[in-house]
């Protein structure tokens, strides 16, 4: 039995296990002795960093090699992946490069700011990054190669043998290869190396509503000096911000017409609502006039996600005005997110401007994820999903919920999309703020239901903008979102303009390894390794063939304790059906399709690697297997599970699935 050490190192704190349910796996930094008095430390993404044994002065590999609880890397990886916008601070390849050492799985453009010569510079950044961690990877297979082609041809059978034999079911008669299916062509183009490729996200602008121009800050400001409200101090820095300050109680004009939103119109006199502390009321233009029609007396509308609040009293239809109290004064500034609680405005969720950012996306920057903002219903993701298509792009789709509207139509948008992003800022305005923490669960559960990729975003290590680390709350809300089952957490501000981007990234990932090891310690308490455990689950809610493949394979790799379960993969399918699961088997996509990794690049638990395909199973396996254990990955001895099912076979027949026992 393994007996809990204090850890050592710099965190500090303690790796949870329950009663007899103790076990090998690792934590950021946490030791864990072996009965035989052998130790080994991991730090960060899971690196072995030191080692120590006062009984046995054994070096690293010697200890790594002797304790019977196996170290694999694959089990030390994160199973959450982790998004960060790139802003002007992290653009450079410096940087991009840093942020992808420091956890970032995906580089996020955000097309709401920076131009299209922006967002290209960081494209080819990420893509150079990508090309030479495949170059570094390379230059260590072409050594490989070198030596196994020195090897004698009886040392290349005791090489073959050790594997054991490997049984393929009727190969001969297969008709199909891995680079065909259903009809459709795919390029068995991967370059043939173990490295892990860094996708690219492109987030639409969307339909928004905006608040207009400040021209009149200074004439405004000082008149409100002469009625005490502020002093004449703050009037010079509220000018030079271009700001205005709203106090509690005042009035505020909303004009819904074009010219209003480019040009300040003067205050009004005599038009303050009953009450007002002002004489007058500023004047703010709205982007879109149809905001006029979409609100109501009586509405509460935010400004910037609820940093100013007002009420709308009164509607004048000759000027498109809309009259205001102000709920909650604050500051005003130019440009602000205009949002009704409890209604969606009647704006397209696609607009014009947004179809040539699309199309920009996909040929110029060839990116992995398209995230839609502001969608509505499944129809704006079909409609988006043929464009790209025709454009010869294969782009998940990820549809951000944002709105009211969106929450309504939440299936139908999951069944149309490749995945959903809990966008809680703009959700929060349109939301009461205690609805939100229940809408986020409701859209984790629904996504996972379906298989399908779920983001949780917004101001998930918020303060890290300023400050080199977050609030505990901030710490408790990423560990509660990987505690839900999102696949993916995101990074805006903290990573788009903060100070500390790449302490940001890093914090969270440790914050997230942390909560994956602990949870996998709770699960296989609650499992209690029985090796029937939770097979009547597996058998429930089979909606086809794969699926029923899928929790066979989880149930056979959970009861054998296996190191990893191995799936080859063209679409990606098997994958996300495995993820799907939540296991706490590492499942491993081997794919020659060079656009299928990033796409696997946000599944929770999956470790996509490419692969050079030979004509049989056993040969591909072979080298599979050769790769990975040069690399550490797995270890000899280790058990696998592979599994193989599709719609059409890969090195079998048609309608045969298959689950593979391997040692290796």
């Amino acid at each position: 039995m393994y007996e809990l050490c204090q850890p050592t190192g710099t965190a500090g704190y303690p790796y949870f296990l329950f009663g007899s349910q103790q076990d090998q796996r690792l934590n950021y930094r946490s030791v864990i002795v072996h009965r035989a008095g052998l130790a080994q430390e991991t730090a960060g993404d899971g690196g072995v960093s030191t080692s120590s044994s006062a009984e046995t002065g054994n070096s690293v590999s010697a200890l790594a090699s002797a304790a019977a609880g196996r170290r694999v890397k694959f089990r030390e990886l994160r199973r959450t992946k982790i998004v960060c916008t790139i802003g002007p601070p992290t653009a450079s390849y410096e940087m991009i490069k840093a942020l992808a050492d420091a956890g970032m799985d995906v580089a996020r453009l955000n097309f709401s700011h920076g131009t299209y010569e922006f967002h290209k510079k960081v494209s080819d950044a990420v893509d150079r990054v990508n090309e030479e961690r495949f170059e570094k990877a390379r230059r260590r297979w072409t050594s490989h190669d070198e030596a196994r082609e020195q090897l004698t041809d009886s040392a290349k059978s005791v090489a073959v043998s050790d594997a054991g034999p490997l049984r393929t079911e009727s190969t001969s008669s297969s008709t199909d290869s891995l680079n065909s299916v259903s009809g459709l062509e795919y390029r068995n183009d991967a370059k043939s190396a173990l490295y892990v490729r860094i996708g690219k996200m492109m987030d639409s602008k969307g339909a928004e509503v905006r608040s207009g121009e400040i021209n009149r800050a200074e004439e405004i400001a000082k008149r409100m000096v002469e009625h005490g409200l502020v002093t004449s101090d703050q009037v010079t820095e509220l000018v030079s911000q271009n700001t205005m300050l709203m106090p509690a109680g005042s009035s505020l004009v909303l004009r819904c017409t074009h010219e209003a939103f480019e040009k300040q119109p003067e205050p009004l006199e005599g038009v303050a609502v009953k009450g007002s502390v002002l004489p007058f009321a500023p004047v703010v233009g709205v982007s879109y006039a149809g905001f006029f029609e979409d609100t109501a007396e009586g509405d509460c509308i935010l400004v910037d996600g609820g940093l100013l609040e007002l009420q709308l009293e009164r509607k004048d239809a000759d000027k498109r005005d809309l009259i205001c109290r102000v709920l909650d004064g604050g500051e005003l500034s130019p440009r602000r997110h205009l949002n009704i609680r409890g209604k969606t405005a009647s704006l397209p969720s696609v607009t014009e401007s947004d179809w040539k950012d699309i199309e920009f996306a996909v040929k110029e920057l060839n990116v992995d994820f398209i995230a839609l903002s502001f969608v509505n219903d499944a129809e704006t993701v079909h409609m988006v999903r043929e464009f790209v298509t025709k454009l010869g792009s294969r782009a998940a789709i990820i549809s951000k919920i944002e709105s009211m509207k969106g929450v309504l139509n939440l299936p139908a948008i999951i069944e149309a999309s490749d995945g959903v992003m809990v966008a809680r800022g703009d959700l929060g305005s349109e939301l009461p703020l205690e609805e939100v923490p229940i809408v986020q669960s409701f859209m984790v559960r629904l996504c996972r239901a379906a298989g399908k990729v779920v983001i949780t975003a917004t101001e998930m290590l918020e303060s890290m903008i300023e400050k080199p680390i977050p609030t505990r709350a901030e710490a408790s809300d990423v560990a509660h979102a990987v505690e839900q089952g999102a696949d993916a957490l995101m990074l805006s501000g903290e990573t788009a303009k903060g100070k500390y981007p790449i302490r940001a990234c890093a914090t969270m990932r440790h914050i997230i390894m942390r909560q994956n090891e602990q949870l996998i310690a709770d699960e296989r308490a609650r499992q209690g390794l029985d090796p029937i455990a939770g097979f009547a689950e597996c058998c429930r809610d089979v909606e086809r063939v794969s699926d029923a493949m899928a929790r066979a394979a989880v149930s056979l790799a959970e009861s054998l304790d296996a190191a990893a379960i191995i799936v080859f993969t063209r679409t990606g399918n098997m994958p996300k059906r495995l993820s799907k699961l939540r296991s706490r088997i590492p499942i491993v996509a081997a794919t020659a399709v060079s656009d299928i990794q990033p796409k696997l690049s946000l599944l929770w638990n999956v470790f996509c690697v490419t692969i050079e395909v030979q004509d049989t199973f056993e040969a591909t396996f072979q080298r599979f297997k050769e790769e990975v254990l040069a690399e550490n990955f797995l270890r000899k001895g280790d058990t696998v599970v592979v599994v193989q099912s599709g719609m059409r076979g890969i090195w079998r027949e048609q309608g045969h699935h298959l689950l593979r026992y391997v040692v290796m």
